[in-house]
């Protein structure tokens, strides 16, 4: 096997598919994964989880790489990921160029282990989607700073009737919080968005399923990717979402579920589904608290009321918005933000 030298990964820019989960945004990564100069893996979360290793600089080359690999073996991931780095692919290529090894290094790296259709000089971007990602930016574009962003938005309603069925757990799946972690995660990208408006790219779930030729035209210019017919038809590539042996029968049967649609062609079947799923009650509580963010995006209300109900649904949500925003920051903040070292200790190793 030919390995890439360790200049032709750095030089490879990392850009990330951010935004609400169930935005469509597992179909961008197979559309974008069709193109010969893109490498678009399934979702991990160890770029989050091993951050502060970019700033350990006593660790010797060797210790990085070790605790690089060490990363992978802790239960931390609550991602269902059907993925794992190749380390004996990423070895080879350290041994080409042992001088040049850094945190950033190794996690292209760990993308460029996954490309298995592609010759590996004819890649020019690695595209990691994670959902996530939309609250750590100002993170991410510390550790990458040629990075870009695609955000993908979605109709919240229709975003909000998807995830409410795969949803588990009484709190998470109550209207309240679903509508919350929507506001919550746009807020936050807007904020960024704000500081590097060249950085971002946004792309609508409805804009792209009803002119899929057009929007991918326009994302590749972004992306400084030349469009390629095939794009267009994600559907006939492979994918290794289903029947990876990093994922259990149970899992393989809910990620088949949740993607079921990748297997068709590019399709609007899905948009406006949620007119026959909430009652006028819930609609009112869920354009209430994702209006602000929604009209930014071009989202319009669509149920009107009387002035008296209105306010007793906002007074109610004065009372229960404090709660699921701190519930929100606080997962998110906390969980991600451990320090490796803690990491390490707190998350038991995987038994081999």
């Amino acid at each position: 096997m030919k390995y890439p030298d360790i200049e032709k990964i750095n030089e490879t820019p990392i850009n990330f598919i951010i935004g609400m989960g169930r935005s469509g945004t597992t179909l961008l990564t197979s559309i974008l994964n069709s193109n010969s100069s893109i490498i678009s893996a399934p979702e991990n979360n160890f770029i989050l989880f091993g951050k502060d290793l970019a700033s350990r600089t006593s660790l010797s080359k060797e210790e990085l790489f070790n605790e690089f690999k060490a990363m992978f073996n802790l239960k931390h991931n609550h991602v269902i990921s059907s993925w794992n780095p190749d380390f004996d692919f990423i070895k080879n290529v350290l041994n080409n160029d042992a001088n040049n090894i850094n945190y950033q290094t190794l996690c292209k790296s760990a993308y460029y282990s996954q490309n298995q259709k592609n010759e590996q000089d004819t890649i020019k971007s690695i595209v990691d989607k994670n959902p996530v990602y939309s609250l750590f930016i100002d993170d991410l574009i510390q550790l990458f700073p040629e990075s870009k962003f695609i955000i993908l938005v979605r109709d919240y309603r229709d975003n909000i009737a998807s995830r409410k069925k795969f949803t588990n757990g009484i709190v998470s799946r109550t209207i309240y919080n679903l509508a919350h972690t929507w506001s919550n995660y746009y807020s936050q990208i807007e904020k960024v968005k704000i500081k590097f408006p060249d950085k971002f790219h946004v792309l609508k779930y409805e804009d792209l399923v009803t002119n899929p030729s057009l929007n991918i035209r326009e994302l590749c210019e972004f992306l400084e990717i030349d469009f390629e017919e095939n794009m267009l038809h994600p559907e006939k590539e492979s994918n290794n979402y289903f029947n990876s042996d990093l994922l259990t029968s149970e899992q393989k049967e809910r990620v088949s579920e949740m993607h079921k649609e990748l297997s068709k062609p590019i399709n609007s079947s899905k948009v406006t589904a949620w007119k026959d799923f909430f009652s006028k009650r819930e609609l009112i509580i869920i354009e209430t608290i994702c209006n602000k963010f929604g009209k930014i995006y071009g989202y319009d209300k669509s149920v009107s009321t009387s002035i008296i109900r209105r306010f007793l649904i906002g007074t109610n949500l004065i009372l229960i918005s404090p709660l699921f925003f701190v519930l929100n920051k606080s997962f998110h903040g906390l969980y991600y933000r451990i320090p490796f070292r803690c990491r390490k200790k707190i998350f038991r190793k995987i038994e081999n």
